[in-house]
């Protein structure tokens, strides 16, 4: 029997060898292959201009030989990232092509983000066909490495443009960019370039329940794409009471190269383009190259500044010391191959017994000094403040153990469902609460309050289970809220409307005299 098994198999391995060899001669050597044969390599990239971004994105930047769509409302800043993307493959001595199909390229913005405007190949085409036609000779020249069309919406076709201003035409956008796309996806991984498109956003009519939001040209760049990036303004910077830039948001809300669905926060700054020093004070924070103490940050025992506008006018005028912090966080990032901020279910977990931890993503909605009944000692409450914490819709669910310990007591409270957007859903609200003894005779709590939509709390912990910081317990669906009580004498590290991410930011230290420790990370 063992022998007939063989048999069959070298006679199978013999039929696809020739399959092979017959494909090979037909359509030419490297038509198809064995992975042994050609291992895959690591995927080359060019950087978006922000590290916060390269890291999201989990290689290092936007893959080449891939196509990439940009979207998001007006004025949050498509076009500048993907300016950004221009002058970064220029620094590496690439050629770039803007297809200026809206006709509004601002050269002179343009150079101020770095692009070198004498060497870029611009076109504004009249039509999407043309403009299509234009990307497939520069594709198939095998000398550019990145392409940008600005924007998808402004791909006009012909039938559209020699019409009538009030002709109907169904569906004529969509199926120009799925002809065009099906051409164009095999010759922009042969050519190893990237081409990103730039997209606007829709309101979808009648829509109740879900996103309304689409973007336009229809579904086929959705499919095509390899990485689509969801860039939104989400505040304002001021100097006093001038506004100088934009606080800016970005989600990888689609993937191929790596887990999807991270997010980058930096600054862009008018007339400048991503802010890199408000990334590297952001970052530095984060991953303990700077040591944060209130609003005070430091960097080698040398204090930067009160305030993170403070710290970029000083690191403007030391590059010295600007620059050596962008290398230190760099080579953190590619010390753990990018996995502290690259997986949606992992975490970069500060190793350090002393430190508590957020048990959640959210922004910080109130910070108080409370009594908590439940811990009451001969009839005395103890003190503790309260770290509330709001979960949005667009927030990451998952619940993570703030600090190792033991779980001593856990209870479930039922309540109301009032919005998890109110601070009165903290003592209102369905509630699991959780106690974590992490010394002897020393707690903190963990509460996970039910929001208004789904009302539904997952919680996978049991009394007298040894709990790990960083590690995930549970999960709250959709908008809700999650309270931590560190003990009252503990200065907190966090302020009102701080943006915290479970398992990374830090809530408090129990260690008085090391507030500033160098931090190392465990990948939970």
């Amino acid at each position: 029997m063992a022998n007939n098994s063989e048999e069959r198999n070298n006679d199978k391995q013999k039929a696809l060898d020739n399959a092979i060899s017959q494909i090979e001669k037909a359509f030419g050597k490297g038509a198809i292959m064995k992975l042994k044969q050609n291992p895959v390599e690591k995927i080359d990239t060019i950087s978006t201009g922000s590290i916060a971004l390269d890291s999201a994105l989990g290689v290092g930047g936007l893959p080449k030989g891939r196509i990439i769509e940009i979207f998001g409302p007006e004025s949050s800043g498509k076009t500048t990232l993907a300016l950004h993307v221009i002058a970064e493959a220029q620094k590496k001595g690439g050629s770039c092509a803007f297809i200026d199909a809206e006709h509004a390229l601002d050269v002179l913005y343009a150079r101020k983000l770095g692009v070198s405007t004498d060497d870029l190949v611009i076109s504004q085409p009249d039509t999407g066909e043309q403009a299509l036609h234009i990307v497939e000779y520069l594709v198939c020249s095998g000398a550019v490495d990145v392409i940008v069309i600005d924007s998808v919406a402004a791909l006009t076709p012909r039938a559209e443009i020699e019409g009538d201003m009030g002709d109907q035409h169904m569906g004529l956008q969509a199926r120009l960019l799925s002809h065009g796309l099906r051409k164009l996806t095999s010759a922009v991984s042969k050519a190893n370039c990237i081409l990103i498109f730039i997209n606007q956003i829709r309101i979808k009519i009648g829509v109740v329940y879900g996103n309304p939001e689409t973007t336009t040209g229809g579904n086929a760049l959705k499919f095509y794409t390899s990485v689509r990036l969801d860039i939104r303004k989400v505040g304002v910077i001021k100097d006093k009471e001038n506004i100088t830039g934009n606080e800016t948001r970005v989600k990888v809300v689609k993937n191929k190269v790596a887990p999807p669905f991270r997010e980058a926060k930096f600054d862009i700054m008018y007339n400048e383009g991503i802010s890199k020093l408000g990334e590297i004070i952001d970052m530095g924070a984060k991953f303990g190259v700077l040591e944060k103490a209130g609003a005070y940050y430091s960097y080698n025992n040398t204090r930067l500044g009160q305030g993170r506008e403070n710290v970029k006018t000083y690191l403007k005028t030391n590059k010295e010391v600007a620059n050596e912090i962008e290398m230190k966080i760099r080579d953190l990032l590619r010390n753990h191959d990018n996995s502290i901020i690259i997986d949606e279910d992992t975490r970069a977990v500060p190793n350090n017994k002393d430190l508590i931890l957020s048990p959640a993503d959210g922004v910080v909605s109130k910070i108080e000094e409370v009594s908590y009944p439940l811990l009451a000692e001969n009839g005395e409450e103890k003190k503790f403040m309260l770290v509330s914490i709001f979960l949005s819709v667009l927030n990451v669910h998952v619940n993570r153990i703030p600090i190792s310990g033991m779980i001593k007591e856990m209870s479930y409270k039922k309540g109301k469902f009032v919005s998890a957007m109110s601070n009165r859903s903290s003592n209102e609200n369905e509630k699991q609460v959780i106690v974590i003894e992490y010394e002897k005779g020393k707690e903190i709590i963990v509460e996970q309050i039910a929001g208004l939509i789904a009302r539904r709390i997952v919680c996978n912990l049991g009394v007298s289970q040894n709990v790990k910081a960083g590690e995930r317990f549970g999960i709250i669906r959709f908008g809700s809220r999650v309270n931590i009580y560190v003990p009252a004498d503990i200065e907190v590290r966090v302020s009102e409307g701080q943006t915290v991410i479970g398992g990374e930011t830090i809530i408090a230290n129990l260690n008085k005299e090391n507030v500033q420790e160098k931090l190392t990370f465990d990948v939970i």
